[in-house]
This record gives C-alpha cells, sequence and structure tokens, in this order.
C-alpha cells in the first residue's frame, strides 16, 4: 500500500480513503435504487450478488474523476450482470463457492485499469461467456423450485426492457424494481400461459403428464402479472383468457390482435429490431417454439455486448439512427 513514511499514511488518510469511501456509498446507494447509468448495479444487488462491490471497487484508481469511477462501475456491473445471466439459463449455480475462483481472477485482471482497457478486458471476457456458456440452452431454461426467482428475474428484465423500448419509455431499472418487488398488496407473479390442466393437452398435445409439465415450464410459455390477475385468469384455457392479456405489460399483450393495432410505439420498435413478435390465437406446440425464439432473441437485445462500448460512441450511434 506504500505506507513508509508520516506523508504516506496522511495522503492515505485524507484523498486516498475518502475516494475509495465516496466510490463505496454511490455503488452501495445503487444496489438499494435504481440510478440512471448504473442500473446494473441494481440489478446484480436484487440477484443477492454480494461480490459486487469488491468486482466494482478493483479498478479504480485515485487520478479517477467522477465521471470514469462511474463509468467503471457501469462497466464492471455490466459485465457482471451478463455473467449472472448465462450461468441462468445454462443452469449453472451462482453459489460462492462455485464462482469465486473466477471471480477473483477477473479483480486480478482489472485492477487500476482505465476505462478504455477495461472495457476491452471485460468485452473479451463477455465474449468468452458465448463460448462457455451460450445464448441458445435459454431456449429449453424450464421454471422449478430452485430457480424460481432467477428466472422470475429474467422475465422482469425481458418484460421491462421492452416496455421501454415498445411503449412506456419509463426507466427500465424502476419497471424491473416494481415487477420484482413483493412488499406490495398485489406483487407480480409467473404466470403459466398454459394452465396446469393436464386433461386438457394429454394425449392430444403431448404424450403424457411429463411432458406437457416440461413444456408449461418452458420460459417461452412464462409472463409476469399482478397477483390478482393470475388468482382470476391463470386456470382458464388460454382462448379464455387471452383476451385478458391485453390489459397487461407488452410482453403479455403483444399475444394479443389488439397489440398490433395502433400501437406505433410497440409497432416502430418491432420494425426497428426485427423481432418475430406476432398474435399468438393458439398456444400450442408450434407457438410455444416461437415465443422460445423470440424471448431468445429479446433476451441477446436486453443482454447485448454493446454495453462494453463507449458511451459517447453509442449515443452517437443512437443519435445518427
Amino acid at each position: 500500500m506504500g505506507l513508509r513514511k508520516a506523508a504516506d499514511f496522511q495522503s492515505f488518510l485524507e484523498t486516498h480513503l475518502p475516494r475509495n469511501v465516496n466510490s463505496y456509498l454511490t455503488l452501495r446507494g445503487a444496489e438499494w435504487e435504481p440510478r440512471q447509468a448504473l442500473e446494473y448495479v441494481f440489478f446484480n444487488a436484487v440477484g443477492g450478488f454480494t461480490l459486487q462491490p469488491t468486482l466494482l471497487l478493483a479498478p479504480l484508481r485515485e487520478d479517477d474523476d467522477e465521471a470514469a469511477v462511474l463509468e467503471k462501475l457501469r462497466l464492471v456491473a455490466g459485465y457482471i450482470d451478463i455473467f449472472i445471466f448465462r450461468r441462468v439459463i445454462n443452469n449453472r449455480t451462482l453459489g460462492y463457492s462455485a464462482i469465486s475462483y473466477t471471480m477473483f481472477n477477473v479483480i486480478r485482471e482489472i485492477r487500476g485499469k482505465s476505462v478504455e482497457d477495461l472495457a476491452a478486458t471485460l468485452l473479451a471476457k463477455a465474449r468468452e461467456l458465448d463460448d462457455e456458456a451460450p445464448l441458445d440452452p435459454i431456449m429449453d431454461l424450464r421454471l422449478h423450485q430452485q430457480n424460481k426467482n432467477r428466472v422470475r428475474a429474467v422475465l422482469a428484465r425481458l418484460t421491462a426492457h421492452l416496455e421501454f423500448e415498445g411503449g412506456s419509455g419509463r426507466p427500465v431499472g424502476e419497471t424491473f424494481r416494481e415487477y420484482m418487488r413483493r412488499n406490495t398488496s398485489d406483487p407480480f407473479e409467473v404466470e403459466h400461459v398454459i394452465a396446469d390442466k393436464p386433461e386438457r393437452y394429454v394425449p392430444a398435445v403431448y404424450p403424457d403428464e411429463h411432458a406437457f409439465a416440461e413444456e408449461r415450464n418452458r420460459l417461452g410459455a412464462l409472463l409476469l402479472v399482478p397477483k390478482s390477475f393470475n388468482a382470476s385468469y391463470g386456470a382458464l384455457p388460454y382462448g379464455e383468457k387471452r383476451p385478458h392479456y391485453y390489459s397487461q405489460n407488452l410482453l403479455a399483450r403483444s399475444l394479443t390482435d389488439g397489440c398490433y393495432d395502433r400501437n406505433p410505439k410497440f409497432l416502430a420498435y418491432k420494425d426497428r429490431s426485427g423481432l418475430p413478435f406476432e398474435p399468438i390465437a393458439e398456444f400450442d406446440k408450434a407457438a410455444l417454439e416461437q415465443r422460445k425464439a423470440l424471448y431468445r432473441d429479446l433476451a441477446a437485445e436486453v443482454w447485448s455486448l454493446d454495453r462494453f462500448e463507449p458511451r459517447n460512441s453509442r449515443a452517437a450511434d443512437a443519435a445518427a439512427a
């Protein structure tokens, strides 16, 4: 630490320590409340990623100004966000013992780096995740007792992103917090598009109840809706509850015909993104495959590696578009 003489201790206490304390308070504040440009910090904290502060502080240097500190926090939190997502969709644990070695190696690699070097390093490491934990397994991601909170968080991210891009313009962090909040009278729950009524599908659609249960729990057959909605309509056949999805968030509403009628912001986003949104009259096997592919493509946008580009470059690209 270079503490060899009195002046070193004075500099540490008067300059180095206060800077680190301020940076620590900034990231802790962003863990409690979604903050613009630091939403990834909030997402990771909601997911219970306890190693986040250690990782975020690693690249900070004494000569960093406030803008550099915030950008470094954003970049590292963005990498953690991708790391968590890739582990979840590939059914890998996020327990401390399983990831600590990897994370401490990341800490060593990013310590004290400039913003430019940090972005390049994290981009390279994120690309490695494509090989180690590819995106396609999201097509087979299935809700079960051990991953309920993780799947709920993935749905919340997909839905909040779509709401922002296709209609409300409300900050993604605020919408995500609303979907994840439990201390409310009507919290959001995971809704199965396919009701738990195997007699409707076995053997006409699925060969047995096990296959039916596996498929109805796939990510593409899930939504987030208020608890009251789930209680009122969740058990209905799809054809009967489909019209009621129109009153819900945009991901649920996209199942209905009305979503594609006089909805300019959503339709503009659909054209701009090229995502395969279509109304679905009957939620059969083909429809499930269609929605699974849609969720995969939407996830590729949400967890894009574009986050590692310089912020001014991304802003310029957006303005040009």
